[in-house]
């Protein structure tokens, strides 16, 4: 492999940890954007501070398309010649466009122009959450497969047997086929689906994907308590408790 590679030539190790190796047969699908991606704010404080220019891991993760420090998107274009650069192209170093050498920072480090937008919840918790992937992962023992859902699934299952997989359907917006394939085995989810799945229920994508989960996830128990109190209700309404149990 071209880490194992990479570790000969440069005599580091641990250099997989800076890649996206120990998730790639976690779900389907490509972790990685085709194209280029920045942030303006933080090329221009990295130049304003002194600081080695440099392109953080996360910024080459296709689900990740805000900064999570400055909370603005993330550029695909250059503003020089308006193209899109690849992920690897040319000989420029980083903070430039390797297709017309143009600078793809702010010129302006506070400029209010570059924090128009700044995304919703669910896309600034997609960045933390990266973050908190590229963080933890060297440091983390424990092995991640293609098991690692169905394993973590199985466990919600256990610590609410009350519900249903189409109540865990309806919460988390994810049809009832896909999470009961998931479960066998059958397939994998795809990275935004279970991006989606882990921000409904609130629960941190790499906790859930490591197996540690809360004992009461609020979505799930809420979820439940309903589920209970229109089945108490029903109990007297011999055709409510048919519709239930159908």
């Amino acid at each position: 492999l071209w880490v194992n590679a990479m570790e000969r030539a440069t005599c580091r190790s641990g250099l997989r940890h800076l890649t996206l190796m120990p998730l790639i047969q976690v779900c389907e699908g490509s972790w990685l954007r085709r194209v280029r991606a920045w942030c303006p704010l933080c090329y221009a404080y990295q130049k304003e501070s002194g600081r080695p220019m440099y392109e953080p891991l996360i910024w080459s993760i296709r689900i990740v398309a805000f900064c999570p420090v400055h909370h603005t998107k993330l550029q695909e274009q250059c503003p020089r010649c308006h193209r899109g650069p690849l992920p690897v192209a040319g000989d420029a170093p980083p903070a430039y466009c390797p297709l017309c050498g143009g600078w793809l920072g702010s010129d302006d480090l506070f400029d209010e122009g570059e924090q128009q937008d700044r995304g919703d919840s669910y896309q600034l918790w997609c960045s933390e959450q990266i973050c908190d992937v590229v963080y933890r992962l060297p440091s983390l023992n424990h092995h991640l497969d293609a098991r690692a859902v169905s394993q973590t699934l199985h466990q919600v299952c256990e610590r609410s047997p009350a519900l249903s997989l189409s109540a865990l359907a309806e919460i988390t917006r994810t049809p009832r086929r896909s999470i009961s394939m998931w479960l066998d085995g059958t397939t994998r989810p795809r990275v935004e689906t279970l991006f989606r799945f882990c921000f409904a229920l609130n629960v941190p994508l790499l906790d859930f994907l490591i197996g540690q989960i809360p004992d009461h996830i609020p979505a799930l128990k809420e979820r439940t308590i309903r589920a209970r109190g229109r089945r108490i209700e029903a109990s007297g309404h011999p055709r409510r408790a048919q519709a239930l149990q159908d």
